[in-house]
């Protein structure tokens, strides 16, 4: 089965499980789930994105076909390449692929920040709010996502058009799909 075929089998029982309308994407429910909490949820317990839900389904896929394959003498040929199936390779290990993109819009990541404030080796333990719900940091943490900064979920190399800041987002910016208006914040900061 093709990769956008697996996706595509998956995203309904996703939506179910995150009790989300039918088409909505895995962008739009964690954004409506975020929305509806009246304290800050947990970024861990909102759906994946999209990315990472397409490399959870792959390697999930993976398994039921070493499964199937368990009674065979030998594991199916496609499945010899673990990297094309969510996993990538660290030093011959092994580990699970993630999206390289933003878990929020790259306008709201700048309002998310930790506070850590360990000496030397900043971030490198889940002290760190961000490292903790395996978020990038940003350069409005105290640590300002500098080289110096050990948090491995950091983007380092954030282009500075992208980093606009955002401080308040009125229920006015929201559209009817629960999507930001970006423009219409911007227009109004």
């Amino acid at each position: 089965m093709a990769k956008e075929d697996l996706l595509q089998a998956a995203l309904p029982f996703f939506r179910t499980l995150y009790q989300q309308p039918p088409e909505t994407s895995m962008e739009s429910a964690r954004f409506n789930l975020f929305a509806k909490k009246k304290n800050t949820p947990k970024i861990m317990a909102l759906p994946p994105t999209s990315d990472n839900l397409s490399y959870h389904v792959l390697r999930a896929q993976l398994q039921v076909m070493l499964w199937k394959a368990a009674d065979q003498l030998a594991p199916p040929s496609e499945s010899t390449d673990i990297t094309n199936f969510g996993w990538e390779m660290h030093e011959g290990i092994p580990v699970p692929k993630l999206s390289q993109n933003d878990p929020v819009p790259p306008n709201l990541m700048d309002v998310i920040q930790c506070k850590c404030k360990a000496k030397g080796n900043k971030c490198s333990s889940i002290a760190c709010g961000c490292r903790k719900e395996q978020l990038s940091c940003t350069t409005y943490c105290n640590c300002l996502a500098d080289d110096s900064c050990c948090n491995p979920y950091t983007i380092k190399d954030r282009n500075e058009d992208e980093m606009q800041i955002i401080v308040d987002v009125d229920f006015e910016s929201v559209d009817e799909d629960n999507e930001l208006d970006i423009e219409h914040v911007e227009n109004d900061n």
